[in-house]
């Protein structure tokens, strides 16, 4: 707990962690914003995005991560309402920080956690 603190308490605002992981940074806010359609219990559109392994196999329409390319990750572009269906669907746009922490994340090779080796864009 101290640890996190001294970390994120030299970040100036705006300012990213070093290593943006799916597991400490971006699982906790997808839980809050997307899980409710999202997650085992629903799956809408098959994808599941409370789950590292299942959130990189994608849903029904495909992958949604392209790691290393935040352009061509629908999970991206989709919330950044730069594709359509816009997400979350019937509800204000994402906050501009947490989609550039998705962004951010998917660009950065989309770690699961900090000991994850990132992953090559294919």
């Amino acid at each position: 707990m101290i640890f996190a603190i001294s970390f994120f308490a030299g970040l100036t605002a705006g300012q990213a962690p070093a290593k943006i992981t799916y597991d400490q940074h971006v699982l906790p806010f997808l839980m809050e914003k997307c899980g409710n359609c999202h997650s085992s219990d629903k799956k809408r559109g098959g994808l599941i995005v409370t789950n590292f392994a299942k959130i990189m196999e994608g849903g029904s329409s495909g992958a949604v991560i392209k790691a290393g390319d935040p352009d061509k990750s629908s999970l991206y572009t989709t919330m950044a309402h730069k594709a359509e269906p816009f997400m979350p669907p019937m509800a204000p746009k994402v906050a501009d920080d947490k989609i550039e922490l998705v962004r951010a994340w998917i660009s950065a090779g989309a770690p699961e956690n900090s000991g994850s080796k990132t992953l090559a864009a294919a």
